[in-house]
């Protein structure tokens, strides 16, 4: 076997690549492509505990988690991190209890939807539960360098849909496209008759920048 015949990868990007015009990937759209998704970690959360196989290094309670790396190989975020809310979409998540097996039934569009989904399943209806869930399609910007982050999408649900309320009616008070400001998402602890866990809140920060602008709404029109 000839040297040759070993040097099969480059951890460089090569110049043939980077010349390369994306051929075979015309029929690939977003809807064919995995949505990578943000959550905010909680004291519960399988990738803050070090003796769980999900455990994430360096990972706290209030941090932010994406499944897939938006900024190269990177999927750990601080407790504060900057993002452009590109969409919103309402979905209804039906979750069967976990003394009945757990899991998640399904993610349904409407209400009426769900409801039904519930009356189809085996077991007793009680066993399932409905969540109001409200997805928000953001892009995050690195504060250090400006980049700007492949879309990913975050859900809120229950303790977090006033946030997402909140968050949509200041969007729709700014006027102008959904995208065209920047916000500072913020995890904080509150505390209730029930324990202590984290929330979030979302803050205005300012108008984009014409070239982050252009991004965005480029951005946009990629997962519309």
């Amino acid at each position: 076997m000839t040297s040759q015949a070993l040097q099969l990868v480059s951890n460089e990007v090569p110049a043939h690549v980077l010349a390369a015009t994306g051929l075979g990937n015309e029929g690939v759209t977003a809807e064919h492509m995995q949505m990578p998704r943000l959550k905010q970690l909680q004291s519960i959360s399988n990738e803050i505990d070090e003796n769980h196989p999900d455990y994430v290094n360096g990972a706290k309670n209030g941090m932010f988690l994406s499944n897939v790396g938006l900024f190269g190989n990177q999927t750990l975020f601080p407790t504060s991190i900057h993002v452009i809310n590109l969409k919103f979409e309402e979905n209804f998540v039906v979750w069967r209890d976990r003394k009945s097996g757990g899991g998640m039934l399904g993610n349904f569009k409407s209400l009426a939807d769900a409801t039904q989904a519930v009356v189809d399943a085996s077991g007793k209806a009680e066993d399932y539960q409905i969540n109001q869930t409200h997805d928000h399609f953001l892009v995050l910007k690195n504060p250090e360098t400006g980049e700007l982050s492949n879309p990913t999408k975050m859900s809120f649900a229950r303790s977090k849909i006033t946030t997402s309320k909140n968050w949509n009616t200041n969007l729709m008070s700014l006027g102008g496209n959904r995208f065209s400001s920047l916000w500072t998402l913020r995890s904080y602890q509150k505390e209730t008759n029930s324990g202590k866990f984290m929330v979030v809140d979302a803050d205005y920060v300012g108008f984009l920048t014409e070239d982050d602008y252009a991004i965005a709404l480029a951005t946009y029109n990629q997962i519309k």
